[in-house]
């Protein structure tokens, strides 16, 4: 999001509409004092035409109603009688983990995961604050037999009680036979997927941090007794890790599932530690969104040897679309 122009004492916030349909309405949140009170459509963005829809006109009277769930709540009473008692997080993981545990033992199928020595694995549980071992299910070995085994349950009963743990570039895969599950952090006040839309491959939630599940690509090789790569592994290395990857490179990466260095916005200095703002030296968020989506957000702008980049926040031609640096 980036701040307009507003009356002296409100900041107008430019956004978009976060639900999946076809419009992608455009949005100016009206802040003051750092509280959202108004949401209104964008009069320049031709499809919003100033016009919001009831359900995202009024989305500061849900953000800050006073029945607003913020915390766990158990159920104390009967069902309709409205009773409830405030739970913490950890008890409410655990008395969802303790309640899954018998559907499995019924049915192993029903839950999924990968070796507690896997990446994926691992990433997972220390997002959740556990250990590899305490993430119960049935091992499927491989991230393909993960993806196969979930999309080939096709009793409809088993189909909603089937969960499991894969990858992004696995699920791009297998998208046309499994559900991804939004994920909701520590924290966070509403859960996100990898992408802007369950139809889209742009990894914005990923890229800009609001998908906290992810971590980089670990390379192995092994050393001479001077404790040095090998010629033809440390070439390797040095195609991986320059801030602008050879083209060609680039768009394996993307086509692959994975995100380059160079489209996110956020980065890391340690295994799922704490995120920083600080976006790379070299980018490439809009060729990235071109190979992977197939097309760029409307805010990119081509360029060429020919046709430089003239926008002064945008002053770096790279891989034909002008970046910020």
């Amino acid at each position: 999001m980036s701040a307009l122009t507003g009356p002296a004492d409100v900041t107008l916030v430019k956004g978009a509409c976060p639900h999946d349909c076809p419009d992608t309405c455009a949005l100016e949140v009206h802040v003051r004092n750092g509280v959202a009170f108004k949401v209104t459509g964008a009069a320049a963005h031709a499809p919003t035409a100033g016009v919001l829809c009831t359900k995202v006109a009024r989305y500061t009277e849900r953000t800050y109603h006073a029945n607003r769930l913020l915390h766990p709540l158990r159920r104390v009473g009967g069902k309709g009688e409205g009773l409830f008692e405030r739970i913490s997080w950890d008890e409410a993981i655990h008395t969802i983990a303790e309640r899954l545990k018998p559907i499995a033992a019924d049915d192993p199928q029903q839950i999924l995961v990968r070796g507690n020595g896997t990446a994926t694995l691992r990433l997972l549980a220390k997002m959740l604050d556990l250990t590899p071992t305490q993430v119960w299910g049935t091992d499927q070995g491989s991230a393909s037999g993960m993806a196969r085994a979930v999309a080939t349950v096709n009793d409809a009963t088993a189909a909603t009680q089937t969960i499991g743990i894969l990858g992004t570039d696995l699920y791009d895969e297998f998208r046309g036979a499994l559900k991804p599950l939004a994920f909701e952090a520590k924290g966070q006040k509403c859960a996100y997927v990898p992408d802007s839309k369950l139809a889209t491959f742009d990894k914005i939630n990923v890229r800009d941090g609001h998908y906290p599940i992810w971590g980089p690509i670990h390379f192995y090789a092994a050393v001479t007794g001077t404790g040095s790569p090998s010629p033809q592994a440390n070439a390797l290395i040095n195609l991986l890790t320059v801030p602008k990857l050879d083209k060609n490179l680039l768009d394996a990466v993307v086509l692959a599932g994975y995100i380059p260095a160079c489209a996110m916005r956020v980065s890391r200095q340690e295994e799922m530690g704490p995120m920083s703002s600080r976006p790379p030296d070299y980018r490439c968020g809009c060729y990235y969104e071109k190979v992977a989506n197939k097309k760029p957000t409307p805010s990119c702008v081509a360029c060429s040897e020919g046709l430089p980049c003239i926008d002064p926040t945008h002053p770096s031609c790279n891989y034909g679309w002008c970046e910020a640096q």
